[in-house]
Formats: C-alpha cells, structure tokens, sequence
C-alpha cells in the first residue's frame, strides 16, 4: 500500500499511517462540505502541502494537533482545533479560508476586502449596498458588447419602471453580437486549444485549429448545450455569411487545411493535404475537443501513452491541474507504470495513481502516429485504432507485452470505464467525457469561465452563495451559456456597486 499525502502528517508524530491517497483531502471535505473548495468533487492536497509530503504552514498546525487514537477521528477533530488559528498570517482566521474558498497555508490564496473610500460612500453616481441597474449595464454592455452605453441607454435604464428587463434586453443583443461571438468567445478558447504554442512548428502543417475554434463558439452562444464541448460527434464550419453550422458530412467531407499562414500543409510524407486530413475520426469515437485532429496532434504527438494529453483535458474541460494535486481520485493498483519509467515510485504515484487511468482511454487515439514502422507506411494523424496499445511502432515492447497481457481499465473521477474491447461502436474515452459532462467539476468549471469574463476577477469568498446559485441556473437551462450570463446578471454581485 502506499503513504496517503495528507496522512504522511501522522508520520510526524512517530506513529506510522498508510492508507489511500485521498484520504486526506476527502477528511477536508467531510469536516468542511459546503467548502468551494469541495465543490467539484474533491480538493486539493495543496490545503495542508507545500507538495506531498511537505507540509505548508496549515499543515504543521493539523499536524501539532493531532492526538492519539482512530486515524480519521483523530484528523477530524484536528481540523476543528486549529480552525480559530491564522496559520498563513494574512488576516483570515483557517476556518474562514476554508468556507471561502481559499487555502489556509498559503498567504498568497487571499482575496483582499478593501473598504470603500469616503469619497466612494458619498457619491451620488451608484447607489450603494444595492442593486444600481445604471452600474449593471455598465458592465453588461462592456463585458458582453465590448463597449459601454450611451448617455441616453444609462438615462433609460435609470428611469425605466422594470430595469431588470432592460438590462435583460441589452444582454439578448449583446449575446447575439459579433463582438461576443467572434471575438470575446474564442478568446476564452485560447489557452485550451493553444493555437499559438505550436504556431510555425510542424504540427501547425498537420491540423487546423479553426475546427476547435469553430466547435468552441457554436456550443458557447446561441443558447447551445455547453456539454457537447466533451460530447460533440460532429464539426461545424462557417459559411459564407460569416455563421457557424454543423457540417452535413454526407454532403460536404471534412477536408484537411491545404495552406496555413501562406505555406502548403504538409505531413511527414510530403503529401498536401496531409493524409489523413481534415477530421478523419467516425462519429461513434469523437468526443468534442477531446478527440479532435489538433488536440490529438500537440498533445499526445508520438506518445505511447498519453499522459500531457489527459491532464491537459482535465485541466481545460474540468477546472483539475493535477500538477497542483487537484482532482485526484486516486485507482487501488495504480499506477501500474506499464511503460517502465518509474512513476510507481514516491512521490510520483500520488498523482500518477489518478493520471494513468485517465490516460489509458486516450491511449487508443493517435496523435501523430504510422502504420507500421515510421518512414515506410502512411501516416496515422488523429486516428482512432483499438489495437494502438499493442502495435504502436514507438511504444516500448515491454509496455505493448504488458498491454497485451493485462489491458489496463481507464478510470475517471473514482469510476471504471467500461474495458475498450467490450465496447462495440463506441470507445472508453467517449464514456468518460460522457461522465465528465455530468460532473460537478464541469458545471463549475464552465461557470466560472463566463462568471470570471462578466465579473473581471474569479469567485470571491463573499460569493460563493451567490455563484453556487448561478451554477444551478446552467444546469437547469440545459447548460445554456446565454442561460447563465442572464443568471450571472441578475446577481447582488454583478450589479451592486
């Protein structure tokens, strides 16, 4: 079995403790469930670590206070002990950090409660301690429109007898805006689809990231359900109005991108096109921008198991950086190390034990791969083949023997996957996404993204009621984005100045 990160504090104390890699997290969220912190599931081994094993500031205090007797009541009864404490020294007491959201061994997790200046209490041009409609469609108009209102809309606004259903209106033009849907949209798609790591490289000549673009912005705005941005069997592209439209595959093929920026697109073999091209997965085994021809290739590349390339759709579909030990849900077993590179050793199974799994589903995706030996058969760029794992030219021979041997079971947030050769027109990595679209982490991670564009800063501790409220407003509209920036609006800390 191996050291729990959270209980290696028991450690400390002289008494050994070995236990599950969640353990401690999970004490957190028993002790403290309403926690933002908890809210996706899980929460971060970073509460009480520097990194696993080493203890922050909030750490040592739970550490000091544990006493002797059953592990988990012990932990528990530690938490409560050091909660009056202010082990981090910047002004919140741990248990005020922790029901706001914010980590009470770090100085630098705050978020800073400046009072008002006098000249701010006495003016006249908001009112204060209230909603002011003025100041909400100030905001609006910026945030969703890209420029802030007329004299005369502030006047109106002002003096209407139902504000709310002004500001509302404004909101329904500024949604259908090019401002919004062109650009504000896909700037928020920037760091997922990072369309300018690779720009100039040979990975910008073998896919076209305006097919991720174009997916992003069709799910985000007119009202579309936000989940098929995990989901999505089909592409879109723009027609010669400028509007985006799912494509009719049985009509119009999807083509690989002949030129970007001025040269020939070309694969390793010389052929422009490259081949395949465009987006050459079936339906049955596309996952939104999980599985389209760009991701694949910047991320997984020639790897054999593709480690970067889960935790990159972790981080930018669910909120999880499993580098700062966040959404682990640690598989008993785990990580089995199947390449041979030593990530079953401490300290790197404690994020591995939830990496791998969640890798093993990709693992059955080429990124830039071949049809037998590189060089010799054609190339194999954003494909889907169920017998990767045991063929891949680049894989090591130990890992395919042990592939073939023993066929690892992709998990995802403490759930198996089904075993891919049982499955018959679908594939492992279509039932994860599937399950990552149901998960709280994913209703709160696309919340926040609109929450953080409309507001100017993350969620505050003063706003988590608030924000909780807004995240139910999405699920109920069927996870509409239009839906939830009319939420977002409506509420005391959009609108009140």
């Amino acid at each position: 079995m191996h050291v729990a990160p959270l209980t290696l504090l028991l450690l400390l104390t002289g008494n050994p403790a070995y236990g599950h890699p969640n353990e401690g997290p999970q004490a957190v969220c028993d002790a403290y469930p309403t926690s933002p912190t908890c809210s996706d599931g899980t929460t971060s081994c970073l509460i009480c670590h520097v990194a696993p094993p080493e203890l922050n500031l909030y750490g040592a205090e739970v550490r000091d206070a544990l006493g002797p007797g059953d592990r988990a009541q012990s932990l528990g009864e530690a938490l409560a002990a050091v909660e009056p404490g202010d082990a981090d020294r910047d002004g919140w007491t741990n248990l005020e950090e922790l029901i706001g959201g914010m980590f009470p061994g770090d100085p630098l997790s705050t978020h800073a409660l400046t009072p008002p200046s006098e000249d701010a209490v006495t003016s006249e041009a908001y009112l204060h301690g209230q909603y002011d409609a003025a100041f909400a469609l100030r905001r609006v108009e910026t945030a969703f429109c890209g420029e802030g209102p007329s004299f005369e809309e502030v006047a109106a606004v002002a003096a209407a007898d139902n504000p709310r259903e002004v500001l509302h209106g404004a909101l329904e033009e500024c949604l259908a805006s090019d401002y919004w849907r062109r650009e504000a949209i896909p700037r928020l798609a920037d760091s997922k689809i990072r369309p300018l790591v690779a720009l100039g490289t040979c990975e910008t000549m073998l896919a076209d990231f305006e097919y991720d673009y174009r997916l992003f912005a069709y799910v985000m705005t007119g009202g579309r359900d936000a989940r098929d941005l995990v989901l999505a069997n089909y592409h879109v592209a723009r027609d010669t109005n400028g509007e985006l439209a799912v494509i009719d595959e049985a009509v119009s093929p999807i083509e690989a991108p002949a030129f970007r920026a001025g040269l020939p697109c070309r694969d390793p073999f010389g052929n422009s096109p490259p081949v395949p091209g465009g987006q050459p997965l079936a339906p049955e085994h596309r996952a939104g921008m999980l599985t389209t021809q760009w991701f694949l290739v910047i991320q997984t590349q020639a790897s054999y198991l593709p480690r970067t390339t889960a935790a990159a759709a972790y981080r930018a579909w669910l909120g999880f950086d499993i580098s700062r030990f966040e959404g682990l849900f640690p598989v008993a077993g785990e990580p089995r190390d199947i390449d041979a590179i030593g990530i079953d050793a401490s300290p790197c199974y404690q994020c591995h034990s939830t990496l791998d799994p969640l890798a093993y589903a990709f693992a059955y995706y080429n990124g830039i791969g071949f049809n037998g030996i590189p060089g010799m058969g054609e190339p194999l760029i954003g494909t889907y083949d169920r017998e990767r794992p045991t063929t891949f030219f680049l894989g090591p021979q130990v890992a395919r023997d042990a592939w073939a041997a023993d066929p690892p079971l992709a998990y995802a947030l403490g759930d198996p996957m089904p075993a891919e050769a049982t499955l018959e027109s679908s594939t492992g990595l279509v039932v994860m996404a599937e399950r990552f679209s149901t998960s709280d982490a994913f209703a709160n991670n696309i919340a926040r993204m609109i929450w953080a564009h409309a507001m100017g800063h993350a969620v505050g501790p003063t706003e988590q009621v608030e924000f909780a409220a807004v995240v139910s407003a999405l699920r109920d509209a069927e996870y509409s984005v239009d839906a939830l920036a009319h939420a977002i609006i409506d509420t005391e800390a959009f609108g009140a100045p």
